[in-house]
């Protein structure tokens, strides 16, 4: 098996457990991997026998623009779930960050 992974994406969205949060928005960091058969795609040098990252990117970045998830959990399983539809994959790792905490450490 094969992996496409995009890592780095930074994208503002609209979570949060406080309402502010939800309102206001934030930077997040989303890193994807994508578990495939990619051994076809590699012998036929196809972008149709791939999986086409600029789609991967794209719903992921309508995936975190259209969800107004309290949790950081709740949106990782909602990339996931949309990743697994969309795509012929056998696995979907998502880690999903939030660099600015809306609250100071102790």
């Amino acid at each position: 098996m094969d992996k496409v992974r995009l890592h780095g994406i930074v994208l503002f969205a609209h979570l949060g457990v406080h309402e502010a949060e939800r309102q206001v928005g934030q930077k997040i960091h989303v890193d994807v991997e994508l578990v495939a058969d990619l051994d076809e795609a590699a012998r036929s040098d196809s972008l149709h026998q791939t999986i086409d990252y600029e789609k991967v990117y794209r719903l992921v970045e309508q995936t975190v623009a259209e969800a107004r998830c309290r949790l950081l959990e709740t949106l990782a399983r909602t990339l996931i779930d949309h990743l697994l539809a969309a795509f012929p994959v056998t696995e979907v790792t998502v880690r999903v960050q939030k660099p600015n905490v809306p609250f100071q450490a102790r």
